[in-house]
């Protein structure tokens, strides 16, 4: 496996991408597309991606195709010894992939799955990012990660760089289907959102991420009696009862749409902010690539370089921070003090600079 980058006698015809999950990271890994369209416009592009993730990439104009890789499928026939079914399945994938004769396969992933689905495209130059599990053996090429990387999507865009393409424009790329930025329109008028709004997103499935329940009803509550703005609150399904402890200490103050839309939808109602306050997480980040003034209530990731000028990171440096990467564990034994320490009043004045530097537009439907 060369560490160097490739060198390619002739454009590639066609490139496969492989990032799987989770959506957070497949948002951060969009901007290689349009790093990618630009190198070698004709090229067909292709990107496999499980379908809990699958909608930050379906309506991408630069994509020629999505391919749908539902592993949890595959778990669930390998345990219920469907094993015929399994290898109709698996046999199906790769013909698909062998049909397009890929000549570059980018494992945005580096994990064994996406090495092994990346592998067999049988692309001449196969490369990982960062491979671990031990899918580097599957590579002809790879890109060393481990390094500290400031800003968010920094790893593909330090490999995109070693790619020998143009990054100079690395922000997300995300696009909404209409349908769907309508409907999301629709279910915040079904909870009387009809103007401008402010979005919190408390929740994320690592608890070293987490706020606190009792400051985000604080939050809330001020931000309301502050801003003049309704305050949303999104989540899904498993958010339940977070929310309605949440909601339950912030009465009459906060509109609640968790568990209320689809995962496009939820998109899309960040979409159609004015602001948005959330940890670190997918719906935060999405804030990003529709230019929403966002809040950034971050404790132990590294990031310092905000990725747009309406960006506010809320964080701490103490000792420990950055104190989470994947291969070394929390570092404060769970008391997550880095967390603590961020108030709701920096928040909310970080709110009122946000609101005065980008006033809200008078209606939804008006956001770009």
């Amino acid at each position: 496996m060369d560490p160097s980058p490739p060198i390619f006698e002739r454009d590639p015809r066609a490139i496969l991408i492989v990032r799987l999950s989770a959506r957070g990271d497949v948002m951060f890994a969009t901007p290689i597309i349009r790093a990618l369209r630009k190198r070698w416009p004709r090229a067909h592009l292709s990107w496999v991606v499980e379908p809990k993730s699958s909608d930050v990439v379906l309506n991408h104009p630069g994509l020629d195709e999505v391919i749908v890789w539902d592993r949890d499928q595959w778990k669930g026939w390998l345990r219920a010894g469907r094993l015929g079914r399994l290898r109709r399945a698996a046999l199906g994938l790769r013909e698909t992939l062998l049909e397009r004769s890929y000549d570059l396969a980018i494992d945005m992933q580096g994990l064994l799955r996406s090495g092994i689905v990346a592998r067999a495209s049988r692309a001449p130059v196969c490369i990982s990012l960062g491979p671990q599990e031990g899918s580097g053996l599957l590579m002809t090429h790879r890109y060393p990660t481990g390094r500290y990387v400031a800003e968010m999507s920094g790893e593909p865009k330090l490999m995109a760089k070693w790619l020998g393409l143009d990054t100079s424009d690395f922000s997300l790329d995300l696009h909404l289907d209409p349908e769907v930025r309508l409907g999301a329109r629709a279910r915040l008028a079904e909870a009387g959102v009809t103007g401008p709004f402010t979005l919190i997103v408390p929740f994320t499935t690592r608890a070293w991420k987490h706020w606190f329940e009792d400051r985000w009803a604080a939050l809330a509550t001020a931000l309301r009696r502050e801003t003049g703005l309704p305050v949303v609150l999104a989540g899904g399904p498993a958010d339940r009862e977070a929310a309605d402890r949440i909601l339950a200490a912030a009465p009459g103050d906060i509109v609640d749409l968790v568990g209320k839309t689809s995962l496009g939808e939820a998109v899309g109602v960040v979409a159609e902010s004015s602001l948005v306050v959330g940890v670190d997480t997918a719906l935060t980040h999405a804030a990003h690539a529709f230019l929403r003034p966002t809040i950034c209530v971050f404790g132990p990731a590294g990031y310092t370089h905000p990725p747009t000028p309406m960006t506010r990171m809320i964080r701490h440096w103490i000792g420990c921070v950055p104190c989470r990467t994947e291969n070394r564990p929390v570092t404060c034994g769970g008391d997550y003090t880095c967390m603590k320490l961020i108030t709701g009043r920096e928040i909310l004045a970080a709110a009122q600079e946000l609101l005065e530097a980008y006033p809200p537009e008078p209606s939804l439907g008006e956001t770009g």
